[in-house]
C-alpha cells in the first residue's frame, strides 16, 4: 500500500479504514485481529473505547 496523505482529513480517515478492512478481509476479521492483539496495544498505552448503551 502506497501512502499519500490527502488534503481532506475526513477523506484520509476513510481511506485508512478502507485499507485496513481490505487488508484483513472485512470488518469481522479486523475486529477479531484487534481482540487478538488487544494486550499488545494496551501495553503500548492504547485503550479501547467501549460503547455503553
Amino acid at each position: 500500500m502506497d501512502y499519500k496523505e490527502l488534503d481532506d482529513p475526513v477523506e484520509e480517515v476513510y481511506r485508512i479504514r478502507a485499507a485496513l478492512l481490505e487488508e484483513h478481509g472485512g470488518f469481522h476479521n479486523y475486529q477479531k485481529y484487534i481482540e487478538e492483539t488487544r494486550s499488545k496495544w494496551e501495553t503500548m498505552g492504547f485503550r479501547r473505547a467501549e460503547l455503553r448503551l
